[in-house]
């Protein structure tokens, strides 16, 4: 755990978005059991190393979520058990060897309050965003339903964000216009990405 310690930043009272994909972008979740069993290990862990969550965002291929560090026990510690335990799982459930994730996962510190908003409804919308399903929520494995009031879920803290806003609709809206921003960067971005490539 030294190692991984070294190459993060930990503080109590910090908060981090977290991320991740699978080696060569392979899926790491295949059914809905994976999904399941990976959000049962976080409700587990994140009680066991004092970790709150914000929001989350769980992808075919990719995870997102943002959490805050309420003791000296660094997130790390959580991220290591967490995915510890979840790849001994997929590896004997589908009889395979060897990595299941893209490196050690990515952190950024969130030392911002507005960034903190915006990167709630980005996770929140993410898989609106890359287009996997026609509205977020028709996805039910991140917390954006339980930021629009249509599930009752207990694994997010939803208080700080919130208090941002007047009510519930009035994120939602919020939330719907960074997932149009950004499937607009991402529209640009591939439409640039295209002519650089025809040009070279």
């Amino acid at each position: 755990m030294a190692r991984i310690d070294r190459y993060k930043q930990h503080r109590k009272g910090l908060f981090y978005h977290l991320f991740n994909r699978g080696s060569n972008k392979c899926n790491i979740f295949l059914d809905q059991e994976d999904y399941f069993f990976y959000l049962k290990k976080i409700k587990k862990y994140k009680t066991k190393y004092n970790i709150e969550f914000i929001n989350y965002s769980l992808s075919s291929n990719h995870y997102h979520y943002t959490v805050k560090q309420l003791s000296e026990t660094p997130v790390s510690k959580f991220m290591h058990i967490l995915h510890t335990s979840y790849v001994y799982y997929f590896n004997k459930k589908y009889t395979r060897n060897g990595p299941l994730f893209q490196d050690r996962y990515k952190q950024r510190i969130v030392s911002k309050m507005e960034y903190l908003v915006w990167l709630s409804a980005y996770v929140n919308g993410n898989n609106e965003i890359h287009r996997n399903v026609k509205k977020s929520e028709d996805w039910q494995y991140s917390s954006y339903l339980d930021y629009a009031g249509k599930r009752n879920g207990v694994l997010c803290n939803k208080d700080i964000i919130f208090s941002q806003f007047k009510n519930c609709d009035d994120y939602i809206k919020y939330v719907n216009s960074v997932i149009n921003k950004s499937q607009e960067r991402k529209y640009i971005q591939k439409y640039a990405d295209c002519i650089f490539n025809e040009g070279s």
